[in-house]
């Protein structure tokens, strides 16, 4: 299916390849010809989103400076619904509310000549003092939401990209590679399809590894790390080990004839101070006895003063 408006063009193919969704020039409200009717865009990408199979994969396509922040959040939270689907590709411009629609895919593609940007919503108001204390509110409220977009998307707190919004802060695509916003520059796109058929112990292994940029990490979330078999709590009982429990219990240790390595290493490691004072007290014992005897014979002439050991 086909459908072109002053600033939205969906295509959703009928076969295996993913559906594409354009969404260009301003997010808002505009007079449908066809229909004599007023539309806007979250309608129009609602409407085609739910005749697109769940499970087909989906490649958001934006070039839009922005636009109306109420509707861009309903196609956000719409898509959202099916993330892990999505590629959200920056075609030029992702400004304004239309940055929060780039923030929707679970890959999201920006090449180096593209531009992101964030920054507060803004509109006019007229009414009295309490008015403009409520308008003050909405307006925080959604950027709030919005900051909640970036945050989940790219990491960090809410209130980190509430202070980037604050500061009407531009990207280059390059610019949000780096700080999370994007996940691929558009030169990724086919290393990451060779990844997808590499080596898949290559891939589980990197995988495992903790500190990959985030950007990098998103080619690998379908790698499974490889299985580490547990350790056994218990070792079979063999012939060597039924000598060593019965060496132990005929030095007076209390083993169990089933023992395992981890029981006869608590044991040891529980007994063995005590053990040790003993064979100390014994060498202490048999040297004073020894040095008795010695200077017992010296002193009766046994043995000469000078066979006396040191």
């Amino acid at each position: 299916m086909s459908k072109k408006y002053p600033f939205l063009n969906i295509v959703a193919s009928a076969d295996a390849a993913p559906a594409e969704i354009h969404v260009r020039g301003v997010i808002g409200s505009y007079f449908n010809s066809e229909t004599y009717s007023m539309s806007d865009t979250e309608e129009d990408v609602l409407n085609e989103l739910n005749q697109i199979p769940a499970g087909k994969k989906i490649n958001l396509r934006i070039n839009s400076p922005g636009g109306n922040t109420q509707l861009a959040l309903g196609i956000y939270n719409a898509f959202a619904r099916r993330s892990a689907d999505i590629t959200t590709y920056n075609d030029g411009f992702a400004c304004s509310a239309a940055s929060v629609l780039f923030a929707v895919g679970s890959r999201r593609i920006s090449p180096p000549s593209s531009v992101i940007m964030i920054h507060g919503a803004s509109s006019g108001m007229e009414g009295n003092e309490q008015d403009a204390e409520k308008f003050i509110d909405m307006l925080r409220t959604c950027n709030s939401a919005m900051a909640a977009c970036y945050a989940k998307a790219a990491g960090g707190t809410a209130q980190e990209w509430l202070e980037k919004m604050k500061q009407e802060t531009w990207m280059t695509g390059e610019q949000a590679i780096q700080c999370g916003m994007a996940t691929h520059s558009a030169d990724d796109i086919q290393l990451d399809a060779d990844a997808a058929d590499g080596d898949p112990e290559a891939r589980a292994l990197i995988a495992t590894f903790k500190n990959i940029p985030k950007n990098l990490r998103s080619r690998f979330v379908t790698a499974k790390a490889p299985a580490i078999p547990p350790v056994p709590t218990t070792q079979p009982t063999t012939k060597s080990m039924k000598k060593i429990i019965d060496a132990l219990a005929a030095a007076g240790f209390t083993v169990a004839a089933d023992a395992n390595e981890d029981t006869l290493a608590l044991i040891i490691s529980r007994d063995i101070a005590p053990v040790r004072a003993e064979l100390q007290r014994l060498k202490d014992a048999t040297k004073a006895r020894i040095t008795a005897l010695i200077e017992s014979a010296v002193k009766d002439k046994v043995i000469a003063e000078s066979r006396k050991p040191v």
